[in-house]
């Protein structure tokens, strides 16, 4: 039985989300959400991180530097300078924004 419980959990399939870096593009829109869910950006073209259905960007509103991303995504918009968000996954559909860059 043990033998069988170790065969089984060394087959099973675990499913980690890597970090990816979207392509640099510019951000066209900037949004929060009806439920205080975080802020959105969309991006020129039709970007999306593996397994995400929408192409935009989620920022939770508890992620610890909400500021300072949405700081720097402000910056860049209105200097219209293209920009690089971390991404870590999807949060329902929407790819989960952890980092930006400009």
């Amino acid at each position: 039985m043990i033998r069988l419980l170790t065969l089984i959990v060394l087959l099973t399939s675990f499913h980690g989300v890597a970090d990816t870096s979207l392509p640099s593009s510019k951000i066209t829109k900037i949004a929060t959400g009806w439920s205080s869910e975080g802020l959105y950006f969309s991006l020129e073209g039709s970007i999306r991180a593996e397994g995400c259905h929408n192409a935009r960007v989620r920022i939770p509103s508890d992620h610890p530097m909400l500021n300072e991303i949405l700081a720097l995504a402000l910056s860049a918009y209105h200097a219209n300078k293209p920009v690089v968000f971390r991404i870590s996954g999807c949060i329902g559909n929407d790819m989960k924004g952890i980092a930006i860059d400009i």
